[in-house]
Formats: structure tokens, sequence, C-alpha cells
């Protein structure tokens, strides 16, 4: 009786043990999880920002050009002011 008792003991432990194990790995997987989630949450977030900076450069860049453009038109027409008031 007494081997029985001490099977039944140990045969509960072990159950104990399973489910205690079972809720760790459960956490775990969770934990993995949220991880990934806050992981890949961040890393859209950077993805974001630089998209926002690429734009922002992209932008000053034309801004330029068009700038630069604008002046050089101005720039040719004064000249060809100039030569035509030379012409007469």
């Amino acid at each position: 009786m007494k081997a029985v008792s001490s099977m039944e003991e140990t045969l509960v432990k072990a159950q104990t043990s399973n489910e205690q194990l079972m809720t760790d790995y459960n956490q775990l997987r969770e934990d993995h999880r949220r991880l990934v989630d806050q992981m890949r949450l961040e890393e859209q977030k950077h993805m974001n920002e630089l998209k926002e900076r690429m734009l922002i450069e992209q932008a000053e860049v034309q801004s330029r050009a068009e700038a630069e453009k604008r002046e050089m038109a101005q720039k040719h027409e004064r000249e060809v002011r100039s030569l035509m008031e030379k012409l007469e």
C-alpha cells in the first residue's frame, strides 16, 4: 500500500510539475509574442521616420532646384534685356 501511495504522490508531483512547465511555456510564448510585436512596431516607427526624413530632404532639394531655375531664368532675362538695350 505504501508503494502505491508513494507512486500516487510521485504521479501528482509529476502532473503538478508538467502543469507548471506548461504554464511557464505559455507565459514564455506570450512574452515572446509581445517582444516580437514591440520590435515590429519599433521597426515600423523607424521606417516611418526614415521615410519622413527622405521626403523632407527631397522637398528641400526640389525647392533649391526650383529656386536656382528661377534665378537662372531671371538672369537670362536680364541679359536678354541688356543686349536688346545695347542694340537699340
